[in-house]
């Protein structure tokens, strides 16, 4: 039993958090409709940047005839090493930029080639998750510091607009490009206010945030991928009353007000740095990468949901605030929510060793964090 239970990790390790083809075959039918070469059909300025990755999220509104979402790149290629990927949401809805790497020898047209020759299914056999600026609302900015090795990338966007609706990426929203160079790991300029840790299933937050200080985000697990995705909570609610409503299916009214930002998935062990852009309120940390076992929930829905405050003095952030319209609430959560079952159906294992079988979570790791 042992042994068979190995093998089925070993194998749920290679599909990552791949659980369903409907996704795959959007990506692939994504990858070969937008003819991936090595510059991104909406890169606009230099074709040989350096350390900057800018990002513009567009799109022509969820009530379109035919939906159609992408980004505008400042350059189609960076240097390796510390890299500032800064999101800019010039959409009508909520947008993040998730950043793979495809792995070494493999080139864009040879993933084009063996993701469509699959379906999809060799998507986690040839990519890992790097990080990224996660999802902000409207006219939100989110900048993030990754350190990239030299290769070719994918930029894509895992929200949908809805609970049943297909991922960003499969509109559109999804660019190629490349990373050159040597560049050894570093740390970005500036004083950083703290550290956000993630664990199984949790979060280690500062006993006081700072809503525009800068903090380095790390995946402290010993096997899971996890992402720092905040949200902003409604008057009256908490992290409590938000993790019920996801493990309802997120059913009736949604308890936030929107969106606010944070920094991509990607393996333990890795981190990266997010500068935060939020008003005075009550927020919650979450991470809706699918685990691996069971039925496959996303980690919110097994506590991986922390709450904190932001005192007043805090940067000013788009849409939010007690008369934020309901229709972008519902948006917000329902992208939210779609990014975790489309990084189940899509985003690909973070690892390249065998996994081994879960060992019994530390003290640490016992219990789901459900502070305000």
């Amino acid at each position: 039993m042992t042994i068979m239970r190995t093998r089925r990790r070993e194998a749920d390790h290679r599909r990552g958090w791949v659980r369903r083809g409907r996704g795959l075959g959007l990506l692939a039918a994504m990858l070969l409709a937008a003819g991936l070469t090595a510059s991104p059909a909406h890169a606009v300025g230099s074709s040989a940047g350096g350390r900057l990755l800018d990002v513009t999220a567009h799109d022509n509104g969820p009530s379109a005839a035919v939906q159609r979402d992408f980004y505008t790149l400042n350059t189609n290629q960076v240097k390796a090493g510390l890299v500032e990927v800064r999101l800019h949401n010039a959409g009508t809805v909520p947008h993040q930029v998730q950043l793979l790497r495809l792995h070494d020898g493999i080139t864009l047209t040879s993933f084009v080639q063996a993701v469509a020759a699959s379906h999809g299914a060799a998507v986690p056999h040839l990519s890992d998750a790097t990080g990224g600026s996660n999802g902000v609302d409207p006219g939100g900015d989110q900048t993030t510091f990754v350190n990239l090795r030299a290769g070719n990338y994918i930029a894509l966007c895992f929200l949908a607009d809805n609970g049943h609706g297909a991922p960003h990426f499969a509109h559109g929203m999804l660019s190629p490009f490349t990373v050159k160079g040597q560049g050894d790991s570093a740390h970005p300029p500036g004083h950083v206010f703290g550290d956000i840790d993630a664990f199984s299933f949790g979060y280690r937050m500062p006993a006081a945030v700072d809503g525009h200080g800068f903090y380095r985000f790390a995946n402290t697990a010993a096997h899971d991928t996890h992402e720092l995705a905040i949200v902003r909570l409604a008057p009256q609610k908490t992290a409590a009353d938000y993790l019920a409503w996801i493990k309802h299916g997120g059913q009736g009214r949604p308890p936030i007000v929107g969106t606010g930002g944070g920094a991509g998935a990607f393996a333990p062990g890795l981190h990266s740095w997010v500068q935060l852009n939020l008003a005075a309120g009550h927020y919650v940390a979450v991470c809706f990468v699918p685990d691996e076992e069971g039925s496959h929930p996303p980690h919110a829905a097994l506590g991986m949901v922390q709450g904190f405050s932001v005192p007043r003095g805090g940067a000013t952030l788009p849409f939010t605030g007690p008369s934020f319209p309901l229709r972008w609430a519902v948006l917000a959560a329902s992208a939210l929510l779609s990014a975790g079952g489309a990084l189940l159906r899509v985003a690909p294992s973070l690892h390249e060793q065998p996994r081994l079988p879960r060992p019994a979570r530390g003290p640490q790791e016992a219990a789901p964090c459900l502070k305000r």
